[in-house]
């Protein structure tokens, strides 16, 4: 699975309609990353206790647009992308982009949408020992397959306004049945409709991309780059700003546009983790606290950072870390081992985390009132997390080829 994760103007407005109407666009709800639904507010720490399955069904879960619910796994025999309906679970439609002849396979990233097109990331392994794998452009409406660029497949998404974010990689046999990824080809923006390239980086390749308003932040390592989100009128353009805030690797990076760029990264020395805020007009380090645990999820809300990790979440002030040092205002030990990335989010003033052995753990937003906190509900899907939507009144969970919707009891 990928990771996660956008123009101005009128298109900008159009995507902020989309997410005011209860979406998930993306694995990371926004094109800022958080994790976060702020308009999401049907499932509140007064109710999360009462939450029932009231469905499950094939494919995880990635989006969650027009009462839809889409996602994408390895069936066996292909690599399919499926919409359920967000109430009843039914399938709406389900779409293989494979061609017949593969051994194996997988999503190379979960589907994302920008308007009304699904994009999706696959490879795969032929029966004659070639590799196949694209970038496949869907109508959220009817499946129906729009276009395929072959070129690349994708191992980053991230919609915003009219546009997607992209980064690919091509990939080449391997041992056995599996191919193996090779060149990362340069990031670029696309028109989320036509898949036509706007703008490129040029050879400036990226590992991440969050987008916070007018601006584009790309990562690769320690690299953190900053770009027009409109790009900059030509073709090929060069970065705003290249800095080095973390002085090691950079995780994860989210941010909104009313306080810095948050990330986890290690550190000049690599090893240990931090929690680090980053100023996003100059890209310059504004404070940063170590991380007791080997933290592999991030959330933003309403100022405060979740960080998940081994057996544990807390919540850091963002605020704060304009002192220097990001202060921890309530942490969380855990029943289990948390799992991916995107196994973190937040929405109507609850945090939800994933664990690897099925459970979702949920937290009330602002804590407790101690430094140490209990959850206050948890469900169980049986299989490991890999991701997590809050949206349209429910709780959707998926793991590597099932999604899970609770809806609180009436």
């Amino acid at each position: 699975m990928g990771s996660r994760r956008r123009a101005t103007g009128v298109a900008l407005a159009v995507s902020l309609v989309a997410l005011s109407a209860g979406c998930w666009g993306q694995p990371g709800a926004g094109p800022g990353n958080t994790f976060f639904n702020d308009t999401e507010s049907s499932l509140t720490v007064g109710n999360v206790s009462t939450l029932q399955e009231a469905w499950s069904g094939r494919g995880g879960v990635s989006a969650v647009m027009s009462g839809k619910v889409v996602g994408a796994y390895w069936t066996g025999t292909g690599v399919d992308v499926v919409a359920h309906d967000v109430g009843t679970g039914a399938e709406i439609w389900t779409r293989t982009l494979t061609p017949s002849d593969v051994v194996s396979g997988l999503p190379t990233h979960p589907p994302v949408v920008s308007g009304t097109t699904v994009w999706a990331g696959y490879q795969a392994r032929t029966t004659a020992g070639t590799c196949v794998f694209g970038t496949a452009r869907l109508d959220l409406g009817s499946g129906a397959l729009v276009g395929t660029d072959t070129t690349g497949a994708p191992s980053e998404l991230v919609p915003f306004g009219g546009d997607v974010g992209v980064t690919s990689t091509t990939y080449f046999p391997g041992f056995g049945d599996v191919c193996f990824p090779s060149a990362t080809l340069a990031q670029r923006v696309a028109d989320g409709a036509s898949g036509t390239t706007e703008w490129s980086t040029g050879f400036i390749q990226s590992q991440g991309i969050t987008v916070v308003g007018d601006t584009l932040f790309a990562f690769l390592a320690s690299l953190l780059r900053s770009y027009p989100a409109a790009g900059c009128g030509a073709v090929t353009c060069a970065p705003t700003w290249t800095t080095q805030p973390t002085g090691g690797g950079i995780n994860d990076l989210a941010g909104t546009s009313t306080g810095p760029l948050v990330a986890i990264a290690s550190g000049p020395g690599a090893g240990e983790l931090s929690l680090y805020a980053i100023d996003r007009p100059t890209g310059a380090l504004v404070g940063s606290t170590p991380l007791s645990f080997n933290a592999s999820s991030l959330a933003l809300a309403n100022g405060t950072a979740y960080v998940a990790g081994d057996t544990t979440l807390a919540a850091f002030d963002v605020a704060s870390c304009a002192s220097g040092s990001c202060a921890l205002s309530w942490s969380a030990t855990l029943g289990g081992q948390v799992t991916f990335a995107n196994g973190l989010a937040a929405a109507g003033g609850v945090v939800y985390v994933g664990r690897a052995d099925g459970v979702v753990e949920a937290f009330a937003a602002d804590g407790c009132g101690a430094a140490a906190c209990s959850s206050v509900s948890s469900v169980n899907v049986n299989d490991t997390v890999m991701q997590i939507a809050v949206a349209q009144g429910h709780l959707f969970v998926g793991t590597i080829d099932t999604v899970t919707a609770f809806a609180p009891s009436a």
